[in-house]
């Protein structure tokens, strides 16, 4: 297995970030980094490697249809390439990590994550980040069609709507994935010494 954490920056986390201040409830992220703090300590214990994935936007990339959509605040995304909302909050790469960033929600468009994941030899994808309904169920679906197993942590994710959560996690337990707990994750790496 390989562990994806998604998108834990400032801009989607912190209160004073662009969601905390157009009014998001921002407080589930903070369990969900919390969790993932132990998370990847014992991922890291067991030998099991770990991507952070950051969404960066710049006018590079900021094409008319992108900029389009309903989730634009005063005409531009959250996270933009070189401001402190882009950076990791609270938890973020250790020297063995490695980090992909990206320009749209799932960590499969103009990256090299497929490639990264196939030299790993890792077939099998534990997801923690956020949001859930957005960026991890978008690069769970993908991962999903690229063959890889999908296991996405129903408290390592979160979401500023309840209902989004819920309703995310129950599409993916039924046609892209599974669903399961931090710690249940954290067993069978403790049961196993092959983590592959």
């Amino acid at each position: 297995s390989i562990v994806l954490v998604i998108d834990p920056q400032n801009d989607f986390c912190h209160p004073d970030g662009a969601l905390g201040l157009s009014g998001a409830d921002v407080s589930p992220m903070d369990a969900a980094i919390e969790q993932s703090r132990t998370l990847l300590s014992e991922a890291r214990a067991a030998g099991v490697p770990v991507i952070f994935v950051k969404i960066v936007h710049d006018r590079w990339s900021d094409t008319p249809m992108w900029m389009s959509r309903k989730t634009q605040r005063d005409g531009k995304d959250p996270c933009r390439a070189g401001t402190w909302g882009a950076e990791f909050y609270k938890i973020a790469p250790g020297p063995d990590d490695y980090t992909i960033v990206k320009r749209r929600y799932s960590a499969f468009i103009g990256t090299e994550l497929e490639n990264v994941l196939r030299a790993t030899g890792r077939d099998v994808l534990i997801f923690a980040g956020m949001a859930t309904s957005v960026c991890v169920e978008s690069t769970a679906r993908d991962a999903c069609m690229r063959d890889f197993g999908v296991v996405v942590l129903n408290d390592c994710t979160a979401d500023y709507d309840p209902d989004a959560h819920y309703w995310s996690l129950r599409n993916i337990s039924t046609a892209f994935g599974w669903v399961a707990s931090a710690q249940e994750v954290a067993a069978v790496w403790g049961e196993s010494t092959n983590t592959d």
